[in-house]
């Protein structure tokens, strides 16, 4: 019984490694496609929201829907991406690190002229890049750690039950 607690407690972990790695890309693609936004479009923080919330790229990413829905009943921007970004709810497959980054650099769009935007996109975007490497790097180690152990525990259990 112990050890398919452990066998489980290593796949969910696993799970856990594996949905933290796919939000953190979404969030290099959001910004890197704000990026984008911001540099061919000219478009407002509200449009840049009611864009990506289109989009099925951010399935993770559930506080751009509900920023994009606040901002929809006219809620002030920086109170709606600062609300949200503090509910777990929306940032659940983020860390406590990813959602002050996120929030740092929610906090400069639409404050500055577009090289500034577009700089500050950069300087995320690389930010969340060089998390993404580390995390993948992680990945793989521990989810190869977790599939060893529940072969072991699956083995140790035929084993007690021949």
């Amino acid at each position: 019984m112990l050890s398919a607690i452990g066998g489980f407690s290593a796949i969910l972990c696993a799970r856990l490694i594996k949905e933290h790695t796919r939000a953190v890309r979404q969030c290099v693609l959001m910004i890197d496609n704000i990026c984008i936004l911001l540099q061919y479009s000219g478009i407002s923080v509200e449009e840049i929201f009611k864009n990506l919330s289109l989009s099925s790229n951010y399935c993770l990413l559930l506080f751009i829907k509900e920023i994009n829905k606040r901002l929809g009943a006219l809620i002030e921007y920086e109170k709606a991406y600062n609300d949200v970004i503090s509910e777990k709810t929306f940032t659940k497959y983020l860390d406590s690190e990813d959602c002050d980054f996120m929030r740092g650099f929610l906090s400069m769009l639409g404050k500055s002229d577009l090289s500034g935007q577009l700089m500050n996109c950069k300087m995320y975007s690389e930010f969340f890049k060089g998390k993404l490497n580390s995390l993948e790097k992680s990945e793989n180690n521990k989810c190869k750690s977790a599939v060893a152990l529940v072969l072991g525990v699956t083995l140790t259990a035929i084993i007690l039950i021949l």
